[in-house]
């Protein structure tokens, strides 16, 4: 239609290809499921082995108020400083696992602490099982659950989104066409119109009426104008059009003039009530969604029913220790290992 102007062909398939591939709208829908995504590994973090450290030194210097403190010096001296490391794990029961290896050294002036210059160590083995608060698979595992739900609802939303813009796509195409069709037509009005004025100006000197030539240059006049606004129509059909898909050889001439090349489709399809509501059932992604928010509403109530329960907790502990002289530490290490045996420790909380 506009002759001065290169011209590109297009049809819905190529218009819904070009936005998957270079759609910035499509590129953000997509991210956010992306991004929704790394909250399951977020939340299976939490069972993951984690290890720690911990320093310490601590020095005492307090009047006796006890001669047994000391063995007769009026004030109390200590020093001691103390080093851990471990690691520690979160199991699916909801206990915890827990194996620490602690060095030490130790002064004091008390005449009853022997040998004067400590070296100790000390492994560890800890099991803490809650009972009733806190217990249990389906409990721990709730926030991988409720994380990988908001995954399967931010994949519903990506679909659905992605349906919407796709959609908008496709009506941009048929908006553009009924935009041209509606040109074409306007153009056959205008030219027949300026055939009838024409005319009517040749007759005027013999039947034509001025009232009748008034109206006809008021009718091409107006069709004029139409004819603008169509032009206005389409050009704002194919900017839409540029905008959703984002397509680079639709951006390189902004005076590039887009052709459809696919017609209505004329075929009746019949549709059944019950078949149609059936399969929305099954296919639309809003209706995954309200299922998955359900599910998360389930797991929810699970998890506050839980914390209503009292706290008892199972605790289990295993160790074993050495001491030396002359801060021996290296010593005291190797004496967990060769003299005396675990000492343990079991109960409730």
């Amino acid at each position: 239609m506009r002759t001065a102007e290169a011209a590109k062909t297009i049809d819905v398939n190529a218009l819904v290809i070009y936005a998957l591939q270079h759609s910035s709208q499509v590129r953000a829908i997509s991210d956010n499921y992306l991004i929704q995504r790394t909250a399951i590994t977020e939340a299976a973090a939490a069972f993951d082995v984690r290890t720690f450290t911990d320093t310490r030194f601590i020095q005492v210097n307090e009047p006796v108020g006890n001669t047994l403190t000391t063995g007769g010096p009026p004030r109390f001296l200590n020093e001691n400083f103390k080093a851990s490391a471990g690691v520690r794990k979160k199991t699916a029961s909801g206990g915890t696992l827990e194996l620490s290896q602690r060095f030490g050294l130790q002064a004091s002036n008390s005449v009853f602490f022997q040998p004067i210059q400590q070296g100790n160590s000390r492994l560890a083995l800890s099991f803490t099982q809650p009972l009733l608060n806190k217990a249990g698979q389906a409990y721990n595992s709730s926030v991988i659950t409720l994380a990988e739900l908001d995954t399967r609802m931010a994949v519903d939303q990506t679909s659905q989104e992605l349906q919407d813009h796709l959609l908008k796509v496709t009506k941009a195409y048929w908006e553009l066409r009924l935009a041209r069709t509606a040109l074409m037509q306007k153009q056959r009005l205008y030219e027949r119109g300026k055939t009838i004025q024409i005319e009517l100006d040749a007759r005027q000197d013999v039947d034509a009426s001025q009232n009748q030539l008034v109206r006809a240059r008021a009718a091409v006049s107006s069709r004029r104008a139409e004819l603008a606004r169509a032009e206005a129509t389409i050009k704002n059909a194919e900017a839409r059009i540029r905008a959703l898909v984002n397509a680079p050889e639709l951006l390189a001439d902004v005076r590039l003039e887009l052709v459809p090349t696919e017609s209505p489709a004329i075929d009746y399809f019949a549709v059944k009530l019950e078949d149609a509501r059936a399969t929305a059932l099954q296919n639309r992604p809003e209706v995954d969604q309200a299922l998955a928010q359900i599910q998360a509403v389930h797991v929810n109530l699970d998890v506050s029913r839980n914390d209503l329960r009292p706290v008892l907790d199972l605790v289990l502990e295993s160790y074993l220790t050495g001491l030396q002289g002359q801060y021996d530490i290296a010593g005291s290490f190797a004496q967990q290992f060769s003299q005396g045996a675990p000492s343990y420790t079991a109960g409730l909380v």
